[in-house]
């Protein structure tokens, strides 16, 4: 749940923990990410939290009798 919590706040615009003057979707951009994953970087949505919250919705379905 702190990694949650973390990216996002980090989503958010939140600044502590991150390297001054980062902005997480420019970095997508540089990197090449698909386009997608920059306007949900841009809004607000973190993938990595998306893809947590499918996998805990998963196991929850898995450990359901």
């Amino acid at each position: 749940m702190p990694y949650v919590a973390m990216k996002v706040y980090w989503s958010w615009g939140g600044t502590v923990g991150k390297p001054e003057g980062m902005d997480i979707a420019d970095e997508f951009v540089k990197n090449g990410a698909p386009a997608v994953l920059v306007w949900m970087e841009r809004h607000g949505i973190d993938f990595t939290v998306l893809l947590v919250a499918l996998g805990l919705t998963l196991l929850a379905a898995l450990n359901r009798p």
